[in-house]
């Protein structure tokens, strides 16, 4: 919900479902503005409000992935399996590590070298096995953790003999000292390597902010709204053929210009983002 107007600033202190809400706008709240201000003379001065909020929902979406960036943290203790689902609203990670006593994150790397391919069933002749309905038959989907297979565990301590015909000149030694990980996309799940068993992991994700959430519920950062705003239009006129093409060229302009003014906004650039980023990075690299 959005933030009320409180008279009393102890009404807001006093209820922690209040805290931080006024940097974002809600859905409804952008769809009331947008039909508001549209006036005889608009293009979409008739628009129907079901699809102003079909367009919204879709905006948001798009500036989720790569405008907005709230990344979701999600803190799990893995099991002996070595695998966890993934989050219900998951669309990509940002970042998954382990955690230590201090609450430190320790960063995983991805490894590649896991098979996560689905087998099919084939007799003697190498030809497919089908049902009696005509479907191919499928074998059972072996979850190759390190766990599972006792010869991943000794491959992985073995793992950087497999670059030897590669030079990075980098320190191959640290590319997964700190474990790795898979995710089957197929299967919706994560798998780990061994070194991470009885960790507490750290999964940093992105989603899209539209989960199951009404239109009171969704909300978008008040540095994006204009974006929004310009997002809805863009595809409102885009779809009519009695405007003129320049108008569509204008709005999808407009629309480029405010998603790269609120991704500035969001994500600007500092003097100290750039002192910390480069903190330690003096080194030189060889060609």
């Amino acid at each position: 919900m959005a933030l009320p107007n409180f008279t009393n600033l102890d009404d807001y202190y006093n209820d922690v479902s209040q805290f931080g809400d006024y940097q974002y706008s809600t859905l409804e709240e952008i769809v009331n503005n947008f039909m508001f201000e549209q006036d005889d003379d608009s293009y979409v001065s008739h628009s129907d409000r079901a699809r102003v909020a079909l367009f919204g929902k879709k905006g948001v979406r798009e500036l989720y992935y790569d405008v907005v960036n709230e990344i979701i943290s999600l803190e799990l203790d893995l099991d002996p399996s070595l695998i966890i689902a993934l989050p219900h609203d998951y669309i990509n990670y940002v970042r998954i590590s382990w955690v230590d006593q201090r609450g430190k994150k320790h960063p995983l790397a991805i490894d590649k070298s896991f098979n996560l391919a689905q087998s099919y069933l084939q007799d003697a002749d190498f030809a497919f096995l089908y049902d009696a309905n005509g479907d191919i038959l499928k074998g059972s989907h072996v979850q190759n953790s390190v766990e599972n297979n006792p010869i991943l565990a000794h491959e992985e301590n073995e793992l950087f003999n497999n670059y030897t015909a590669m030079d990075f000149n980098v320190d191959k030694s640290k590319i997964f000292k700190n474990g790795s990980f898979i995710i089957d996309k197929t299967q919706g799940v994560i798998q780990f390597s061994s070194i991470v068993t009885g960790k507490t992991i750290v999964l940093d994700y992105l989603s899209d902010g539209l989960f199951q959430r009404a239109d009171t519920d969704i909300r978008i950062h008040k540095f994006a709204e204009e974006s929004l705003y310009a997002y809805i239009y863009l595809n409102l006129v885009k779809r009519k053929r009695s405007v003129p093409e320049r108008e569509k060229m204008r709005a999808e302009k407009d629309w480029y210009n405010q998603r790269r003014l609120a991704k500035k906004r969001i994500s600007p650039i500092t003097y100290d983002n750039v002192r910390q980023t480069l903190q330690g990075s003096t080194k030189w690299i060889k060609d």
